[in-house]
């Protein structure tokens, strides 16, 4: 926020890091929470959000945890109806590269690629791609970054498969596709990996904070928004993530409620709550 405070020009209405900023001071200043007692489970009912997940880190968890839950409820859907497709998590990168949009792209048409000789192959009943085997799946894009090698854009994705899929040929086909990389990692769920823990690793963020400063922040996300980063095919499409960020209320059921404020420093403090 400081960061966006300096690089500023303007006031909000015009001037897009200014609007950053503003939008940044009043995210999570305040958490409200209902206990429902009887089940006893505790939701976010009302909170402000600036909805900016790409410099924001409450917004991205936020954001994620919403993509992730959705789409674990249509992959334990599709799985109760199609128990023979086996689910693998898939892990594809592009080489390292100082400029991020560029690389971007890159890592986008490979994909776009891969996508269109499924969609053939799929078609045909036959092909050569190894992706003529992905009955459904759900990937985000995302990138991180090496002081050394610049941006490093990569793709998590949990694919629904109905026949074998050979790491060696989905390297093999990477590299012929991308021309720099041949790195490609894939593991079986629920055997290496939960199922939950690999649609929270897909959706984790779009950017991580944690290796960027806010110079580069502000550029990735510059660069990236408005970019689709999640995509879905075949029978995992049709996935309806929640707009809000807050958690779906039980209806009917009583509650306590407890309003946190921000007092700064990472910490929060009890506003006031109703009786218990």
């Amino acid at each position: 926020m400081a960061y966006l405070d300096g690089e500023s020009n303007g006031p909000p209405s015009s001037d897009p890091a200014a609007k950053a900023a503003s939008n940044l001071k009043h995210c999570g200043e305040y958490l409200l929470f209902r206990h429902y007692h009887t089940v006893d489970e505790v939701r976010l009912h009302a909170a402000s959000f600036c909805r900016q997940h790409l410099v924001c880190p409450l917004c991205a968890v936020r954001r994620s945890s919403k993509q992730a839950g959705a789409y674990l409820q249509k992959f334990e859907a599709v799985t109760e109806q199609e128990p023979a497709l086996r689910p693998v998590f898939i892990t594809y990168t592009v080489k390292n590269g100082r400029n991020l949009a560029e690389r971007m792209d890159h890592l986008r048409n490979a994909l776009r690629k891969l996508t269109a000789a499924r969609r053939q192959a799929r078609k045909r009943g036959s092909g050569v791609t190894t992706w003529r085997h992905i009955a459904g799946a759900v990937g985000a894009l995302e990138a991180t970054y090496d002081p050394k090698t610049g941006w490093h854009p990569h793709m998590h994705m949990v694919a629904l498969c109905d026949g074998w899929m050979d790491q060696a040929a989905m390297s093999r086909e990477w590299k012929s596709v991308t021309g720099d990389s041949f790195v490609v990692g894939i593991s079986a769920l629920d055997r290496d990996k939960p199922a939950s823990e690999a649609f929270l690793e897909t959706f984790k963020y779009a950017v991580k904070f944690s290796d960027l400063t806010p110079a580069l922040t502000w550029e990735a996300a510059k660069v990236l928004k408005g970019q689709r980063l999640v995509f879905s095919l075949g029978n995992m499409r049709g996935v309806e993530v929640p707009e809000h960020l807050t958690d779906e209320p039980l209806d009917g059921l009583p509650f306590f409620e407890r309003m946190y404020r921000y007092l700064g420093g990472g910490h929060y403090g009890l506003s006031w709550h109703t009786t218990e």
